[in-house]
């Protein structure tokens, strides 16, 4: 008996120390990998393009005018907005190396390795598609009467190995831009280049 006691607490404890890392890496809401994963990942996959001389495609991808579906349909619609659009971004992205997380509150993070640079723009309306597909009624949206998402992509190879950083911060400049320019649109440039606009993906 006391010898089953304490396998029982052996895999009682295994299996709870397996729980434990996947809460760590994932986002309670959505099931997608959260901030602190990501930012781990996308290191990991920056170094290795560089090291491999490979393409690395990145998308900040935001949810149009979602503070005012919250104030209209309620928190807990608004959570199951963000669920139907983390599932809907997630099966875009289903190679081994591909992933998808959430950045934080209504922002998204897809990424696609070793893609050809001219097929960005067929991931951006692949992406921007699959949200349209839900056709959740946003009413208070000034763009349309269903949500949307605006995206900042960029496409290129690294130029040095520790450059996640500066991915990030030259996709959330497309972001910004694509907002500012009307929002539903993704503006995508050629990495390191952030004068180049090589697609609007409206």
């Amino acid at each position: 008996v006391s010898a089953y006691t304490l396998e029982y607490q052996v895999r009682i404890a295994f299996l709870q120390r397996g729980a434990l890392r996947y809460l760590a890496k994932t986002d309670p809401l959505t099931g997608l990998l959260n901030r602190g994963a990501i930012n781990h990942k996308l290191s990991q996959l920056v170094e290795y393009a560089f090291r491999e001389q490979k393409t690395i495609t990145l998308m900040l991808a935001d949810v149009d005018y979602f503070k005012p579906y919250n104030d209209c349909y309620g928190h807990l619609e608004g959570d199951r907005c963000l669920q139907a659009v983390a599932a809907a971004l997630g099966r875009n992205c289903q190679r081994p190396l591909d992933f998808v997380g959430r950045y934080g509150g209504e922002e998204f993070l897809l990424l696609w390795f070793d893609a050809a640079p001219k097929e960005a723009a067929g991931f951006a309306h692949r992406a921007k598609d699959s949200i349209e597909e839900l056709r959740i009624p946003h009413f208070d949206s000034d763009i349309s009467e269903q949500v949307t998402i605006s995206g900042g992509m960029v496409t290129g190879v690294p130029s040095q190995p520790e450059q996640a950083e500066a991915i990030l911060q030259q996709a959330d400049q497309c972001l910004y831009r694509a907002k500012e320019s009307g929002r539903n649109r993704v503006i995508i440039q050629d990495l390191g280049d952030e004068n180049s606009i090589i697609a609007l993906v409206k």
